[in-house]
């Protein structure tokens, strides 16, 4: 398709403003996408606008505007969910009905009011890492000229991007832990406002849950800290691995880790408690020195500060029995 035989003088001049605008605000990866988010929306004439990021299996959404406003943070299935077969392929991708079209994640869609959309691939060093996306909750709402529209607006993403260093230390390196691979504290403050959002939004439970390593000061003074830093790259996978799959887990610092989970009340959080201590038993951690310590909270109702408070309290008697039952 090409530009000059769908585009005319005026469509060319809005990208070229848009571009303008960027640069005279030297604004950093955060504010292009915050600014094409609400372009993207208005140039198409659409509802929303989204950017979203893969992470994982995942395509998240980072950056919002108009009537998706509300679903900062949402993650989709990357193989369940158009933006994440637009990623796949590396082609844009157009949906009219949401309601009929086979290819899109028809809960979220109906949960986000969208009927469709267009998704065009976000590109970094010749992959697709992202999607920029609009929407509408009319059928039929884009034609070829929005097509093409968001095409050169994701060109102007993928600009921005194109300092790989700085993008990738953004990206991940700003919000992960470097030993263990897990997001960091960073990343779980704001996860922990998100998923808040999304619990009130949907009148859904929410549970934190902290945990700590017991006797890990022991192993590291015992067999060293290579050996303690083994066991917090274990115990992660471990935790990886007893997690539901819309549970998220961090590591806070030193032996501390936390999970969020949606949808969860106190009996299943302390399920999955019992399910990490039992993976961790088997596993025989720190020579089977090491055991699990964890509080948990109802996040639902709380600010994450609050949350956090109670959960940590009861981290601290969870302790604290368990020294007084070992002796």
């Amino acid at each position: 398709m090409s530009i000059s035989n769908v585009l005319n003088s005026s469509d060319l001049l809005r990208i070229i403003e848009i571009q303008n605008e960027i640069a005279r605000a030297a604004l950093d990866f955060e504010g292009v996408i915050r600014l094409v988010v609400r372009r993207a929306a208005e140039v198409t004439g659409a509802a929303g606008g989204v950017v979203e990021i893969v992470e994982g299996t995942e395509m998240v959404y980072r950056a919002v505007s108009g009537t998706a406003e509300g679903s900062l943070g949402l993650r989709l299935g990357r193989d369940t969910s158009l933006s994440g077969l637009c990623v796949l392929r590396g082609i844009p991708l157009r949906c009219d009905d949401a309601e009929t079209d086979p290819r899109v994640d028809r809960e979220a869609c109906r949960r986000v009011g969208v009927t469709s959309m267009i998704c065009v691939p976000l590109v970094h060093a010749g992959t697709a890492v992202g999607a920029l996306k609009v929407i509408s909750p009319e059928r039929e709402a884009f034609g070829d000229v929005d097509l093409v529209l968001l095409g050169l607006m994701s060109e102007i993403v993928a600009s921005s991007m194109s300092h790989a260093e700085a993008f990738e230390r953004h990206r991940h390196d700003g919000s992960h832990d470097p030993l263990t691979g897990l997001p960091n504290r960073r990343a779980f403050d704001e996860a922990a406002r998100e998923e808040r959002s999304r619990a009130l939004r949907s009148h859904a439970p929410l549970s934190l849950v902290l945990f700590d390593l017991d006797r890990f000061k022991e192993i590291n003074d015992r067999f060293g800290h290579p050996a303690g830093d083994i066991a917090l790259r274990r115990f992660s996978e471990i935790l990886e691995g007893t997690k539901r799959l819309p549970d998220r887990a961090f590591r806070l610092g030193g032996d501390e880790f936390a999970l969020l989970l949606p949808s969860t009340g106190p009996d299943e959080a302390r399920a999955a408690i019992e399910r990490l201590r039992d993976a961790v038993a088997a596993a025989e951690l720190g020579e089977g020195l090491i055991g699990v310590s964890a509080g948990a909270a109802d996040a639902a109702g709380l600010e994450p500060e609050e949350a956090y408070a109670r959960a940590d309290a009861a981290l601290l008697a969870d302790k604290t029995l368990r020294r007084a039952a070992a002796g």
